[in-house]
């Protein structure tokens, strides 16, 4: 490991903890600087932290794999991905869904490309995405939904299939269901461990000393032996988003960043009480509802809904605006999506959370990178950076930025 870099990763709600085991299997020398309870007044629990999208059977790399299994239990599923119309659900692995999908007005292409988006080359992607652009909304609504639904920019319906950076979700892949346990982040930074990561849990008691246009050390308290450090920087990885750098470290905030971006919606998760004898067995663990095809992929239009570990407990994922709309409104929005799919569905209690300026999965208006300043040897790895919410997204992204800390380790040998 001789000539090798030090690389810190500052890590939040377990954001560093692939990108640290993937860089310390390339031979790097990796501390995790592991932030504890930054914000006690934010309410986290796993499922929270894991989010509103489903997860897929897909070819990513056995790292991958890895961390996803120390950071959330999975089970197998025999139902795939479901969506429900006012029209009728549509699950994605029933035998009936060409037909189901075919009744809805779309071509034949959507599932061309879903079916095969994560073994598709880049030619023959961007050559069934040139084709189904040239379709009506109509036909080719649902590789639309794919792009948009774990994008994090805000798109209205003239969406450029052609001209996306989004991710497609592999929806016909089949669907791993997502169990989560209050020990999984610590589960998450032992499998950290087992990957010669060395693992440093701090509080917010954390600087940067910064050259110019290089980080030069990095200084922090080690929260459990309360010992402080300071250590030069050869590399960092920083995975708090602009807002969360400002609230919880005002002081490192504007060597990092010329200002803070401010999400245009949120998803939220809504936890709602139900009488689960009436949800169809199909959708015994998750499906989302779709109120009108032809509207953007928001607000009162979509919703997704998970079963939780407790009986007769659901949480409803919405993506609303920032400024979020009344409790009213978003109650009513919920009874409207049920009622108009299972009537006799009987909702006892609906938990609206209060609005958080820094929420977990943010959907920005257009921007670049401008808000950020540029350090050589500083990489934002956070969900503002990504263009995608979704986890496997978001690991796809950190291995790019591991491929590119090994390009500039590489050159400079």
């Amino acid at each position: 490991m001789s000539g090798k870099p030090h690389i810190f990763v500052v890590s939040l709600y377990g954001k560093g903890h692939y990108i640290a085991s993937l860089l310390s299997q390339e031979g790097c020398s990796v501390s995790l600087l592991n932030l504890q309870n930054p914000q006690p007044n934010q309410c986290l629990n796993i499922e929270n932290l894991v989010g509103p999208f489903d997860f897929f059977e897909d070819t990513s790399d056995s790292l991958q794999k890895d961390f996803l299994n120390s950071f959330i239990n999975f089970q197998n599923t025999s139902s795939g991905f479901t969506i429900w119309p006012k029209s009728g659900p549509i699950d994605f692995q029933s035998f009936i869904k060409n037909y189901a999908l075919d009744s809805c007005g779309l071509n034949e292409e959507n599932i061309e490309y879903l079916s095969n988006v994560n073994l598709l080359s880049f030619e023959e992607k961007n050559h069934l995405k040139k084709n189904l652009n040239h379709l009506d909304h109509s036909e080719n609504w649902l590789s639309k939904l794919s792009h948009q639904l774990s994008a994090s920019l805000f798109k209205l319906q003239d969406y450029n299939l052609e001209e996306t950076i989004t991710e497609a979700m592999p929806l016909f892949n089949k669907k791993k269901i997502a169990i989560c346990s209050h020990n999984n982040l610590q589960n998450s930074l032992d499998w950290c461990v087992s990957n010669n990561v060395n693992v440093i849990n701090i509080d917010k008691d954390l600087s940067i000393t910064k050259n110019k246009n290089s980080i030069q050390s990095i200084s922090y308290t080690n929260a459990e032996t309360k010992q402080k450090e300071s250590i030069a920087a050869d590399k960092v990885v920083w995975t708090l988003n602009s807002q969360e750098t400002k609230n919880i470290f005002p002081k490192i905030f504007p060597l990092l960043y010329k200002k803070a971006l401010t999400p245009l919606w949120q998803w939220q998760k809504i936890t709602t009480y139900i009488d689960e004898e009436y949800i169809p067995e199909f959708s015994n663990q998750s499906f989302l509802m779709i109120n009108d095809k032809r509207l953007s992929f928001y607000g009162d239009n979509l919703c997704i809904v998970k079963k939780t570990s407790l009986s007769n407990i659901w949480n409803l994922w919405m993506c609303l605006p920032q400024q979020i709309p009344s409790e009213k409104i978003i109650k009513d929005s919920i009874l409207n999506f049920f009622k108009d799919r299972i009537p006799k569905l009987k909702i006892k209690k609906i938990d609206v959370p209060k609005n958080s300026n820094t929420p977990l999965f943010p959907v920005f208006d257009n921007f670049n990178n401008l808000y950020t300043k540029t350090i050589n040897n500083f990489y934002f790895c956070n969900f503002e950076a990504c263009s995608n919410l979704d986890w496997p997204s978001f690991l796809n992204f950190q291995k790019n930025i591991n491929n590119k800390i090994q390009k500039q380790i590489n050159g400079s040998q």
